[in-house]
């Protein structure tokens, strides 16, 4: 006998919204349906897109009496049928009798009815006096959307299925409404996703199989999962069976694509898919569940057992769904429904036979011989991940049953390919974090070194008459006696940091002191504190940074000039970032290690008060990422890690001065990476410390090019306005075509007393 799948609710063609077949009475008690056209004698269709009944408000009997599941109407129209408020309505397939039996699937089914609308709308909170009843008995019913029936219902020797939530791309709100008591018996109850009966009044269920209906043991997994609302239930309602049902489809055994495409495309209504029941696999329960009523609602608790997690029963499963999928090619009630050329029954046929044969020739047990049998055999790298999640897959509850399961090979795979992926962006980020505080910097001493230069003032008596405070940050204006020639700084920078389209901010304040320990030597120290975001599309970092610095600016004689800086940073970090296997967080102490030196020669003009300094210079930088934990569903211990990169720059200074407290200046740039070397490090899982993976960090010479431009400009005799902007931008060997850009700017006021 032809049996029941998921495929018939799973279906598009089905659910693309949620017809109702239902088949009723014209002008007579009792009426009988056969076929399409049967069908169409007793009910019309209305502008609305709806088929609606027209037979007499009395008690009717609609007999379905039909063979090889017959669909009624389109799938996409509604179908209504209202026969009065205190009539019986009963809806049977007169060649069947027999109740379900106590295995999943063995309902004595034929006839499919599709969101199943009886009677006009009703408030479920209103106080319905509800005389009316509905009987279906034999019959498969479907609800896709909310469906209502106004009267009391009653189902028996049947099956049901209640999809909501997302499936195949569309989304569905399977809600079955039942204006007053509610009756099932000797049936089956399918809730797939968000699928849910509500009664407003008693609900009696017995000798009625529940059945969760998923694709994966994490979406199995039941915490206080709503089946049934009702004013009330039967004492022993609990007491009925409840199991989880797995989908299966040859897209699990079948990886040939354009095989896969001809078996779907020649579906007519149904997909080629089907369910195992996951209560019985190798003699043993692979999910175990408990009914209980809470505050008038029926909820299932539990998942999967630590049968589960053992590959034998795995292997077991797959060789019973192998054999299911088998009766698609065998079974000649499937013909009507698939319309499979011999050369594709003959390829589909190999791939099953292979996949059987694969899995008879191996010991049941054994992990690496079963992940052999299933991929065809994997490179070192995914075999050791693979091995290592499937070690730990009892402690990861649900997620652990699937990552035993034929699926979970390649979710394994997946997970590493994150955790690699998600490294490197932690390795690049951290090398951005410091980029980005050195633009800001490098505009602060920038213009610090601009105003030191000014023609039209001595060094140090233009520096012992200014005082700075800087509106942005409220720091107050520090009072320096005249006869120092020395001074402090202060300034605020904000910014933002785009990685592949993805902006995070940047802000914080510098603040320095300098003084001319010579004539020609400028020594100065600065302390820097900036709040960083970074992030792409999966991976987020947050940071706290402090820097401690010093520079020189140092005259070699009236035309040549040699610039100096090094500091040091350490930077408390917070990582996000979501992987395959969902949401991690890390958090560690990064340091980092900076030296710069430049030279450049001034080209003279006539005009003194424009200055050009061509310049090349070399950077080195160090970084440090501490060993730390990345905490998650599977959480993973990182290797230290530290990168060292040397980079070559040349550029230009542009300074233009106005007064002794006006200028402008400007210094483009290209930075030329001849030196990036990171370590690779290591991955554990931490709940066993055993080896994962390892993370390859991508050592590319990056290119950059640079731009900063400030100036300062009077506003009155003493005060003035000082701003600057900064740029960074990636030219050349971008981390997994990742495009960097860097922006920062910078005001402030400076009052000369």
């Amino acid at each position: 006998m032809r049996k029941t799948r998921l495929s018939y609710f799973a279906t598009k063609a089905l659910l693309g919204s949620s017809m109702a077949l239902l088949g009723t009475q014209l002008n007579a008690a009792e009426i009988t349906i056969a076929n399409q056209a049967d069908f169409e004698q007793y009910f019309e269709l209305d502008d609305t897109n709806t088929w609606v009944y027209q037979g007499a408000k009395e008690d009717t009997t609609i007999n379905l009496n039909t063979d090889n599941m017959p669909r009624f109407g389109n799938p996409n129209q509604d179908i209504y049928i209202n026969i009065g408020e205190s009539n019986t309505l009963t809806i049977k397939d007169s060649s069947m009798s027999n109740p379900c039996g106590n295995n999943y699937n063995s309902c004595d089914t034929d006839a499919i009815i599709y969101n199943l609308d009886v009677g006009r709308e009703f408030d479920f909170n209103a106080n319905n006096q509800v005389t009316g009843n509905t009987i279906l008995q034999n019959i498969h019913l479907e609800a896709a959307r909310e469906t209502g029936i106004n009267s009391n219902l009653e189902i028996k020797n049947s099956e049901v299925y209640f999809v909501g939530g997302s499936y195949e791309g569309q989304s569905y709100s399977g809600i079955l409404g039942v204006a007053g008591n509610l009756k099932i018996s000797n049936s089956e109850l399918n809730f797939y996703g968000r699928g849910i009966i509500k009664a407003a009044g008693n609900a009696t269920i017995s000798n009625t199989g529940f059945y969760l209906v998923k694709d994966s043991f994490t979406a199995l997994e039941a915490n206080n999962l709503t089946l049934i609302e009702a004013k009330s239930f039967n004492s022993d309602i609990t007491t009925n069976k409840i199991s989880g049902v797995k989908t299966i489809s040859f897209r699990d055994y079948v990886s040939d694509s354009a095989l896969l495409n001809e078996i779907y495309k020649d579906a007519k209504v149904v997909l080629p898919e089907d369910l195992l029941d996951l209560n019985d696999i190798n003699n043993v329960a692979l999910v175990a569940y408990t009914l209980e009523v809470k505050d008038g609602k029926l909820v299932a608790n539990g998942g999967a057992t630590e049968e589960a997690y053992k590959t034998e029963n795995q292997v077991a499963f797959d060789k019973a769904a192998i054999d299911r999928l088998q009766e698609y090619i065998d079974n000649e009630d499937y013909k009507g429904d698939y319309v499979w050329s011999d050369d594709l029954v003959a390829r589909l046929q190999e791939y099953l036979d292979n996949a059987k044969a694969a899995l008879d020739s191996i010991d049941a047990s054994d992990d690496k011989a079963y992940i052999n049998a299933v991929t065809g055999g994997l490179n070192n790298e995914d075999m050791t991940a693979a091995l290592a999640l499937r070690g730990i897959a009892d402690s990861l509850g649900a997620f652990g049953a699937d990552l035993m399961s034929r699926e979970g090979i390649q979710l394994a795979i997946d997970i590493k390919n994150d955790t690699q992926e998600n490294g490197k962006s932690a390795s690049n980020f951290t090398q951005a974090t410091n980029t980005t505080i050195s633009v800001a910097n490098d505009m602060s001493i920038g213009s610090r070194i601009a105003m030191q230069n000014n023609p039209y003032s001595t060094y140090a008596t233009n520096l012992s008459k200014l005082k700075f405070a800087s509106v942005a940050s409220d720091i107050a204006p520090n009072y320096l006696d005249n006869t120092y020639a020395r001074s402090v700084w202060a300034n605020v920078f904000g910014g933002a940091n785009i990685i592949d389209s993805h902006s995070g901010g940047l802000y914080g304040v510098s603040v320095g002191a300098d003084n001319y320990i010579t004539d020609n030597v400028l020594l100065g120290v600065y302390f820097s504190y900036a709040n960083s975001t970074l992030k792409d599309s999966s991976f987020k970092q947050e940071s706290d940074n402090y820097q401690l610095g010093i520079y020189s600016n140092i005259h070699l004689n009236p035309l040549w000039e040699l610039n100096l800086k090094g500091y040091g940073q350490i930077s408390p970090m917070d990582t996000n970032y979501a992987q395959t296997d969902g949401d991690y967080k890390g958090d560690y102490t990064s340091k980092f290690l900076g030296l710069s030196a430049s030279i450049g020669r001034r080209v003279e003009f006539e005009d003194r008060s424009f200055y050009l300094k061509p310049f090349v210079g070399a950077n080195y930088y160090f970084s440090y990422i501490p060993s730390h934990t990345d905490k998650g569903l599977i959480s993973k211990k990182m290797d230290s890690s530290k990168n060292n990169s040397l980079s070559l720059e040349v550029g230009a200074e542009f300074r233009k001065y106005f007064n002794e407290s006006s200028y402008f200046f400007a210094i483009p740039k290209i930075e030329q990476y001849v030196l990036n070397s990171s370590d690779d490090y290591n991955v554990t899982l931490a709940a066993n410390n055993a080896f994962f993976t390892q993370v390859r960090t991508d050592d590319k010479k990056k290119t950059y090019g640079g731009l900063i431009v400030g100036g300062n400009m009077n506003l009155t005799d003493q005060l003035s306005l000082n701003v600057g902007v900064g740029a960074k931008q990636i030219l050349a060997g971008k981390v997994d075509s990742k495009n960097e850009t860097y922006l920062t700017g910078q005001a402030g006021l400076k009052y000369k007393f």
